[in-house]
């Protein structure tokens, strides 16, 4: 495998484009001169999983190169061949169906959108916020687009919007992936590549309309029906939108080009929908809180909260709000992306064959048996508290976990348990057999190791231990041997103890600046993917959620898509987000100085 940030032969000769023949699926994708095989297998529909944004530094799309001495490991994105080749794509190197949530919890809107269709005076017209505007002819039914612009996954959700309801929806990973995997990294290559923003923008836009297209023909409907899209998305994704610049994101106080929502003709926007259809986004709150925060907090009720809620959307930009005595405090966390299996040795995204769970279990009872029961007990719980149903997308109950801190003040070593008749027993996305590790997975596995006591509280692999051995490279637990060696080594979880002490960290400076502690939150809501299928007790059992019981933890699915939903359907809900986004105190944690104590006592494990 050639050095990260090296380029494989041919990275200097311009020409012709080249031939690559990619086996076992025989397709011949044609690179040009110049380019690298990942971006032009992405290019020709075939992801080849990545998501260092093409640095060299994930591995994830590692290929065999075939030479005359046999196959040697490359990665493709630094292979830049200069002449007709063989490459062999192993099954661990492409991306398989990824696992996207499309759904939130479900929240009564009555329709009475911004945009619809009325006559006056015999001729149909369009009527947009105070505007009128005249159509040629009436349209047989007023459709909107809901889009999470996701800084991993796309959701578009098209609804009818004189009845509100959802009539299809379509989801996608996020193009930009493949420049970079976070905003962070994007920011920084918008910054240092004049070209790269036109870029960005265009590979979003491209596929934001091919969701909105595949929603429509799954409906049975044209997109020129469209007459309006609401778009949120984190504050980077939002400038990438709309085209504006990002520089100020890079440097501190990291401001927004922006603080006013933008309502504007949806073909200004880049969408293909009804020639005079309208596209709104909610403004964002800081640099780094965006508008898929208040989307969320509208789909959670953070406005009309009863008593302290903490809000938290878990990826690699962690986004906190709380709720109390009438007011919202929000921060954000540079978790990182271990919660998203980025950085993880045998890391993965939420896709076929990725472990989503970890469970210790007995020998003795066999594999079969869990150490941990799930339930359904928190379904009945959301649907309780919203008055409504689920989406079926599956919130995990959990066993009430003890009474934790979030910032220990003593790290001596707990007695460990006997062991030896316990082992690891794991649950794969699809019932697939296994090619890597989730974070769902990864954050039930260290919860598992801290049980057995096979991990310390200091985050330190116990030896002699029967779940951690060596090898060349160091020590490791291993969760499965076949078809692949599925492991955690020491670096993985030093990187979960990094993503989750930003959070705690995080939740515990919001505590503080409302004095109150996190035994006194009555609720704990988790949107977003991740925290959809974390299991609550090993979240918990870690130090990344407060020590509150398990019935006071609530996962909300995307909350994010059902916000952008719910201003889509009422112009009063569209109001009362911008409202809500007033309403929010930022408070920055870069150069915080409790924030930084906070995080180092954090890194330890309860």
């Amino acid at each position: 495998m050639p050095p990260s940030g090296k380029k494989d032969r041919g990275t200097e000769r311009p020409g012709r484009p080249v031939r690559v023949l990619l086996q076992p699926s025989g397709l011949r994708v044609s690179v040009p001169s110049g380019d690298d095989l990942a971006s032009a297998a992405r290019r020709a529909g075939v992801p080849l999983g990545g998501v260092c944004g093409g640095a060299g530094t994930c591995g994830r799309c590692r290929v065999l190169l075939v030479g005359r001495k046999g196959r040697r490991p490359v990665l493709a994105c630094t292979l830049r061949p200069d002449r007709p080749v063989t490459v062999v794509v192993p099954e661990e190197a492409s991306t398989g169906a990824a696992q996207i949530l499309t759904e939130g919890v479900y929240v009564d809107v009555r329709p009475r959108p911004s945009v619809h269709m009325t006559v006056e005076e015999g001729r149909p017209v369009l009527s947009a916020g105070g505007a009128k505007i005249p159509l040629r002819s009436p349209l047989r039914r007023c459709l909107g687009v809901a889009l999470d612009l996701g800084t991993t996954t796309l959701v578009a959700s098209l609804f009818d919007l004189s009845t509100g309801r959802r009539l299809a929806v379509a989801a996608s990973l996020d193009p930009q992936v493949a420049l970079g995997e976070d905003v962070v990294s994007r920011i920084n290559l918008s910054v240092s590549d004049r070209e790269a923003p036109a870029r960005l923008r265009s590979i979003l836009l491209k596929e934001a309309n091919r969701l909105v297209r595949e929603a429509c023909a799954s409906a049975g409907v044209s997109a020129g029906w469209v007459c309006d899209v609401v778009a949120v998305g984190n504050t980077f994704m939002h400038h990438s939108f709309l085209g504006l610049p990002v520089g100020t994101l890079a440097e501190s106080p990291y401001t927004p080009a922006t603080a006013r929502e933008r309502e504007l003709p949806a073909a200004a926007a880049g969408l293909r929908t009804h020639r005079l259809g309208r596209a709104f986004l909610p403004p964002p709150v800081a640099g780094f809180l965006g508008s898929d925060a208040v989307a969320g907090a509208l789909a959670a009720g953070l406005d009309r909260a009863g008593g302290p809620t903490l809000y938290i959307d878990l990826g690699t930009n962690g986004e906190l709000l709380l709720a109390f005595d009438g007011r919202i405090l929000g921060a954000t966390t540079a978790a990182g992306p271990a919660f998203e299996g980025a950085q993880i040795e045998c890391g993965m995204r939420g896709a076929e064959g990725a472990i989503s769970a970890v469970h210790l279990v007995e020998k003795a009872q066999g594999a079969g048996r869990k150490a941990q029961g799930k339930g359904e007990g928190a379904r009945r719980r959301v649907q309780e508290w919203r008055g409504g149903g689920t989406d079926g997308s599956g919130i995990r109950s959990a066993l009430a976990p003890p009474t934790l801190r979030l910032a220990p003040s003593s790290l001596a070593p707990r007695a460990l348990r006997p062991a030896p008749s316990y082992e690891l027993a794991i649950e794969t996305i699809g019932a697939k057999p296994a090619r890597g590790i989730a974070g769902s997975g990864l954050v039930d596995a260290v919860a598992a190791l801290l049980d057995a006591g096979a991990v310390d509280r200091r985050g330190n692999m116990v030896e002699p231990h029967p779940l951690v051995e060596r090898d060349p490279g160091g020590k490791l637990a291993v969760l499965c041997r076949r078809p692949h060696r599925i492991h955690l080594s020491q670096h993985d979880i030093r990187s979960l103890q990094l993503a989750k002490a930003a959070v705690a960290a995080g939740t515990v400076v919001l505590l503080d600046n409302a004095g109150i502690t996190g035994e006194e939150v009555e609720l704990v809501l988790l949107a977003g993917a991740f925290g959809n299928f974390l299991d609550r007790r090993s979240a918990v059992r870690i130090g990344l959620l407060p020590p509150v019981g398990p019935d006071r933890v609530l996962g909300l699915g995307n909350a994010a898509s059902t916000g952008a939903g719910m201003m889509l359907l009422s112009a009063d809900e569209r109001k009362r987000a911008l409202e809500l986004t007033k309403r929010i105190e930022y408070i920055e944690l870069a150069g915080n100085d409790r924030f930084r104590e906070l995080f180092v006592d954090c890194l330890a494990f309860p």
